[in-house]
């Protein structure tokens, strides 16, 4: 299994509690999925899913450092994501087929880690953000497995 590089997008706010802590709620469409391709008797087989959500952490803050342009941060906290929708491309010997699954669940839930470095420009930051979501809940079942989240994303953003 294959991870797969997917488009995220957001907003968040930052509630000051003091100068090295913050709550942070943030919402985002994230898109997730994975990729399988073997070959089995001189036949290609590919298989890839993509899962889209409608994602909201709530995330703890603490600001490492409080003073000068580069700001550098760690966070944590849960997340809850409602799926949008399940595309599958499923490929053998070059034949494609497509659909929407209805076999991932509908929601799911989990830890995100992470840490962030801002740097201002005035009272405008240019953020560059790594996290770990970590996910709790069972988004596919098989009689093989179970799937659950895992994902590590790199996000750049503007904080004003």
């Amino acid at each position: 299994m294959k991870s797969v590089n997917r488009f995220i997008i957001g907003a968040f706010a930052s509630f000051r509690v003091n100068d090295y802590f913050f709550i942070q709620p943030e919402v985002y469409y994230s898109q997730n999925g994975a990729k399988w391709e073997w070959t089995s008797a001189g036949i290609k087989f590919m298989d890839y899913h993509k899962i889209d959500y409608l994602q909201i952490p709530v995330l703890a803050k603490v600001r490492l450092v409080t003073k000068g342009k580069l700001l550098p941060s760690l966070f944590a906290g849960p997340y809850g994501a409602l799926k949008l929708s399940a595309p599958w491309v499923y490929e053998v010997g070059g034949v494609r087929e497509t659909g929407n699954s209805e076999d991932f669940k509908s929601s799911d839930f989990g830890l995100v880690f992470g840490g962030a470095l801002d740097y201002r420009v005035g009272k405008i930051a240019l953020i560059l953000d790594v996290r770990y979501n970590f996910g709790l809940a069972k988004v596919y079942d098989e009689e093989v497995g179970s799937l659950k989240s895992r994902t590590l994303s790199v996000m750049v953003g503007i904080g004003f």
